[in-house]
């Protein structure tokens, strides 16, 4: 192990933040082939996208060795950071471990940010045993979907003449986050293979104790047994089939993401992450149906709601507009729930893109509620600019919005809030609807 901490120089550290831009115009064809060819592999082979990342990294920037350096939990002591996928000169260390407390990439990972350290052999003498010398190092964080940190990812030069550029860095944080992504497709790949060990070890298990207990019991009591083992391998499957879902829902939400950020059209772009809101939203349904397996006949709109807004206020991390939403203790079968929870994220997006223009501070309130006569009350307020009477017809939002209502049965109005300024938008849906034994479509 490489251990050994120093104190730092006053030009050992620069945020990537603070570089300077390269003199000469990036490479964008080479820029575009080589994120084209990365994304083909994290798709295809999520370990290769790995081993090739260091190599793109040192082609696109020029530099002379790239690699991972993995946090390695440790059952005693301070946990370690291990040397993954070395390109380059420093390849022969390739599986060297270093202490993440005394490190240039634990120094990273403290910063939280993209770093450039200058010489770092002087904060940590035992990299001057390291050959070639390092004379310069880009490092990048790199976290889990939780915000975890997992390691980091980070080029280097040998060469005194040489220096890392605000290019450099924006290049090696691009290719980190599909880094990222091919670790976690990586990480599903191998809990797939150990879930299917699992099960194979325990069906041999469980055929070894039927054997013996059918030499034991009757034939009435073998057929007894025989039905218990199939009503588990249901259940199992059933759960396996849910955990199956789940991770493909969060692994399209990811290549969706994924793609809105490396896509040069901000028509694609929006595009997509619009579809990664929509999709989350059917996430949180599937989320809330089998989070209580004994009954998934309905969802609880005031927990399903609650999760929408959360999910809109981070897709809209703005200061000057607040999300305010409220729900009775109201249950609907999905066949409602659904459409009512992409109804509510429609007029909000909406409200958030148009209603507060250049900053304009405000609100939007979203309230479900039951009425004495037996009929639900949806009504989505802001306080905003206002919508025009023409604006309540075109755009493909308030298309997606009339339809929603429509699937609900519902009758859909736009108005002006009591205060006269902003919009609000209602709609009254029949509980016990006429049309309850249909499915919406």
């Amino acid at each position: 192990m490489l251990t050994g901490p120093a104190a730092p120089p006053k030009d050992f550290l620069t945020l990537g933040t603070k570089l300077h831009a390269r003199p000469r115009a990036p490479d964008l064809s080479l820029q575009s082939k080589a994120f084209a060819e990365l994304s083909a592999l994290v798709v295809a082979d999520p370990g290769e996208a790995i081993r090739r990342s260091g190599d793109i990294a040192r082609r696109l920037c020029h530099a002379g060795s790239a690699g991972l350096s993995l946090i390695r939990p440790s059952a005693v002591g301070a946990a370690t950071l291990h040397w993954s996928a070395i390109s380059g000169a420093l390849s022969p260390y390739e599986g060297a471990e270093t202490p993440s407390g005394s490190s240039p990439c634990g120094t990273c990972l403290d910063t939280k940010l993209t770093v450039v350290l200058s010489r770092p052999e002087r904060m940590f003498p035992y990299l001057r045993r390291t050959r070639p010398l390092i004379v310069e190092d880009l490092i990048v964080p790199l976290y889990d979907a939780a915000r975890n940190p997992v390691g980091t990812f980070w080029i280097v030069h040998h060469d005194v003449t040489s220096h890392f550029t605000a290019e450099d860095a924006q290049v090696m944080e691009r290719l980190a986050m599909q880094v990222t992504l091919s670790l976690r497709l990586l990480q599903l790949t191998r809990e797939s293979r150990s879930i299917r060990k699992s099960h194979e070890a325990a069906r041999r298990a469980a055929n070894r104790e039927l054997v013996a207990e059918r030499s034991l019991r009757s034939a009435a009591e073998a057929a007894q047994a025989t039905l218990q083992t199939t009503l588990a391998d249901r259940e199992a499957s059933i759960g396996e089939a849910h955990h199956r879902v789940k991770n493909t829902i969060q692994i399209v939400s990811s290549l969706l993401a994924l793609q809105a950020r490396t896509s040069p059209s901000e028509e694609v772009r929006h595009a997509l992450r619009q579809s990664q809101a929509r999709l989350q939203i059917l996430a949180k349904v599937h989320e809330l149906l089998y989070r209580d397996a004994d009954d998934v006949r309905e969802i609880s709109m005031q927990t399903l709601l609650s999760e929408v807004g959360e999910a809109l206020r981070q897709s809209f991390p703005v200061t000057n507009v607040s999300l305010q939403v409220t729900s009775d203790a109201i249950s609907l079968a999905p066949m409602y729930g659904i459409p009512m929870a992409l109804l509510v994220n429609e007029i909000v997006t909406n409200a958030y893109k148009h209603a507060f223009p250049d900053g304009q501070v405000g609100t939007i309130a979203v309230t479900l509620s039951n009425t004495t006569d037996g009929v639900l009350l949806l009504q989505v307020i802001d306080d905003g600019i206002g919508m025009d009477a023409n604006d309540a017809t075109h755009g493909l939002g308030l298309k997606l919005i009339r339809s929603f209502a429509a699937r609900l049965h519902g009758d859909l109005a736009f108005g002006r809030p009591a205060s006269g300024t902003g919009t609000v938008v209602t709609m009254l849906m029949c509980e016990a609807s006429p049309h309850a034994g249909e499915v919406p479509h």
